[in-house]
């Protein structure tokens, strides 16, 4: 049945065309506007699709504000005011008095009555960075672990997609991976501190989107405060990892025949 406990009311509008524009002027929004092409896989005879710089983009405390937005839904849960909730929290969010098992609970209720993963408001200046770095050539690769609750996995992938949309955010492709180690990236954006250590630990690049979760709970080389940090960094690797690449030699078919 419906648990009829309150749920946070605000819910954002579709940006429009304007509305982007106006918030980051001097960035081509054409390209997360505008309809999709479908993939073309080259045919005989045509040049191998050229390699791609991925970025492993996690969602949940990276790009989406998940603390903020539970941490009203869990003042509602819990009946006191939000002020009494700390926002120094932990994974799990023991500082708010919940077990794993009422934290399942409460993670249930958040997707199902109150549509957590379509409501959630967007950290600051994350939208218009991620789509900066898909005009720039970065392959936005969406890795994230929302099938948490069984049986409710298509309402999660739906909210998932209809947030993404509704705030402009581009991605090529759209994982949902427990073991993110597993989906290949040049460079992962992170909160967990469990996946920040694996990634490491698979000598995967990670940048730790830097939060009360994680900030003295794991070690991380690469770290951001904010997006305005993590753009720079993702970018000075991936102008890094474009000079790396040796042009394709020519093929010995495809030399000129002389007579």
């Amino acid at each position: 049945m419906p648990d009829h406990r309150p749920c946070p009311t605000a819910r954002r509008a579709r940006p429009s065309h304007r509305d982007l524009k106006t918030a980051a002027p001097h960035a081509d929004i054409s390209a997360v506007t505008a309809p999709t092409a479908p993939l073309r896989h080259p045919g005989p005879g045509e040049p191998e699709t050229p390699p791609s710089y991925v970025l492993g983009l996690d969602l949940d405390g990276v790009v989406a504000d998940f603390y903020g937005y539970v941490r009203q839904i869990a003042a509602g849960w819990r009946e006191v005011p939000v002020e009494s909730l700390t926002t120094e929290v932990s994974y799990g969010l023991g500082e708010w008095g919940f077990t794993e098992d009422e934290y399942r609970g409460l993670h249930r209720f958040a997707v199902t009555q109150c549509g957590l993963f379509e409501r959630m408001p967007v950290l600051p200046g994350a939208a218009p960075a991620i789509r900066r770095l898909a005009n720039e050539g970065v392959r936005i690769r969406v890795v994230t672990h929302r099938l948490f609750i069984d049986y409710f996995h298509r309402t999660a992938v739906e909210q998932t997609v209809s947030w993404l949309d509704s705030h402009a955010i581009p991605y090529h492709d759209l994982c949902f991976m427990a073991d993110k180690q597993l989906v290949e990236a040049d460079i992962y954006v992170e909160d967990s501190p469990r996946n920040i250590a694996l990634l490491q630990q698979h000598g995967k690049k990670v940048v730790a989107m830097t939060n009360s979760t994680n900030a003295v709970q794991v070690s991380a080389p690469l770290r951001a405060r904010d997006w305005a940090q993590a753009e720079e960094l993702i970018r000075a690797d991936f102008h890094a990892w474009r000079a790396a690449q040796v042009p394709p030699q020519r093929r010995s078919t495809d030399a000129v025949r002389t007579f």
